[in-house]
Parts: C-alpha cells; structure tokens; sequence
C-alpha cells in the first residue's frame, strides 16, 4: 500500500480557503433563473415578456397560502411562473389561471372577475418541472432568505405605485 504525503500546513489550508467562490445568494439565483426563463421565452415569441413580470408571477405565487396546496412554496412558485409563460405564449391554461393574473399578461383579453378565488392546482408534472427547474438554479432551500427578499420587492413595489 503507497503512502501519500500531505501537507497540512496552515498556508495551504488558508489558501484553499480563499481560493473557494462565495456563494451566490438565493435573490440572484431567483433573478437568473427567472432571467434564464424570460430570455428563453423573448427568443422564441414576438410579445416580449420581462423580468420584472415574472418577479410579480413568482412573488404571487409564493405568497398565496392555500389551504390543501401541494409542493413546497418555491415549487409552487415557479409552477405558477410556468403557467404564466403558458399563457402568454397562447397556449391553453386553465380558465381559473386567465383570471389569477391576467393584469401582468400583455396577451391575455380582460376576462370578467366574479370575485372567486378556488384553490389553483398544479399536475405532477407542472411540480416536477418546477423542482427541476428549482434545482437547476439551486433556489429550492432558501426560503427565509427568499421570503425576506420577495417582501422587500412587494414593499418597493408598492410605494412606487
């Protein structure tokens, strides 16, 4: 059996340290991969979309606490941002979507709302999607720091209104 010679001395070690990347916070993960989304969707269709649309979608989505809702808030989230860009490329979603966030939407006609709020379900596979998409950009398991951020952008949102 060969031996290995190691070095554990203190300039080494410091210097593996330093050499490390600081990781990147859960606000710039959310914003790249919501980025990744609204430049993969603009390449492809006419109706522009942008970032700061999908940020409200995401933050809707986050935030609505139903009750029996499936998945974890991130997940839940991102599927809802998924469903937006669905609608925006006039593909068919659910009618109770249309009437969820048709103000965001640039394509979607004004649909007459009665005012009823049934709880939004997601298939498996729009979840599924979702995480992938949430692992792929690491955003999944930062949610204290997530909330504390989409609060932030509601609160900015709301005095610029």
């Amino acid at each position: 059996m060969r031996s290995k010679n190691v070095d554990f001395s203190p300039e080494i070690r410091e210097s593996r340290i330093l050499l490390a990347p600081e990781p990147q916070p859960a606000s710039e993960r959310l914003h790249d991969a919501l980025a990744f989304l609204c430049e993969k969707h603009n390449s492809k269709h006419a109706i522009a979309i942008s970032v700061d649309q999908l940020l409200a979608v995401y933050t809707r989505g986050y935030f609505n606490n139903e009750e029996g809702a499936q998945g974890e808030r991130p997940h839940r989230a991102l599927a809802r941002t998924l469903l937006f860009l669905k609608m925006e490329e006039g593909k068919i979603v659910p009618y109770l979507y249309k009437k969820l966030d048709q103000d965001l939407s640039a394509t979607t006609p004004l649909i007459f709302d009665d005012g009823e709020r049934p709880a939004l379900r997601f298939t498996k596979e729009q979840l599924i999607e979702a995480c992938l998409l949430g692992r792929r950009f690491g955003i999944e398991h930062y949610e204290e720091e997530l909330s504390l951020y989409l609060t932030t952008c509601e609160a900015k949102t709301a005095s610029d209104a």
